[in-house]
């Protein structure tokens, strides 16, 4: 598997700051709770993406 580069960690940073910033925001903004849930939740999995190592890209060979 192939490390993340540095572009991507950029724009992991970039939004788990907006997911977890945006969310906190909303939440004291008293916006309906599904807004934050949607950005924490984009945090999170960002988080996932990164400790997983990303995306392997894989070409199936099924049928051939």
């Amino acid at each position: 598997m192939k490390p993340i580069i540095s572009f991507e960690k950029i724009i992991i940073c970039i939004i788990l700051s907006i997911g977890l910033l945006g969310g906190v925001a909303l939440i004291f903004l008293k916006i309906p709770p599904i807004i934050p849930s949607i950005f924490i939740a984009m945090a999170i999995s960002t988080l996932v993406f990164y400790f997983l190592g990303g995306i392997e890209i894989h070409i199936s060979t099924w049928g051939r």
